[in-house]
């Protein structure tokens, strides 16, 4: 995870806040430390890059999406399964305008709301 962070900071230095691959960088970083458990500094870090990447990309690229997927991951580990399931509808829809109702990212989406809402008891 350090070596991580030294990624990130000379890709800010080096590129900026905004480049694609210091967003990729601070994306990487997100998902290290949503696997180490550490999901509140995950869920700051994805939200960054769920801003950035609306910003840059738009709301639709699948990049996008998929910062989306991965905040809601980080959502339903804290418990804030409510803000989780609207970000697990979101995942959803917009997979099936851009990817299909078929493709495999897709029915990942669709199988993360179901959990999510055995989740909220629904």
């Amino acid at each position: 995870m350090d070596m991580e962070r030294q990624v990130l900071g000379r890709r800010q230095a080096a590129l900026g806040d905004l480049h694609p691959h210091t967003i990729l960088a601070l994306a990487s970083l997100a998902k290290t430390t949503h696997c180490m458990g550490r999901y509140v500094e995950a869920e700051q870090m994805g939200r960054e890059v769920l801003e950035e990447r609306m910003t840059i990309l738009g709301e639709n690229h699948p990049d996008t999406i998929e910062a989306l997927a991965h905040l809601g991951t980080s959502l339903w580990q804290l418990g804030s399964f409510a803000e989780a399931k609207e970000s697990a509808k979101k995942v959803l829809e917009k997979r099936q305008a851009v990817l299909g109702p078929s493709h495999p990212d897709t029915i990942l989406a669709m199988a993360t709301l179901a959990s999510t809402l055995r989740s909220l008891g629904r």
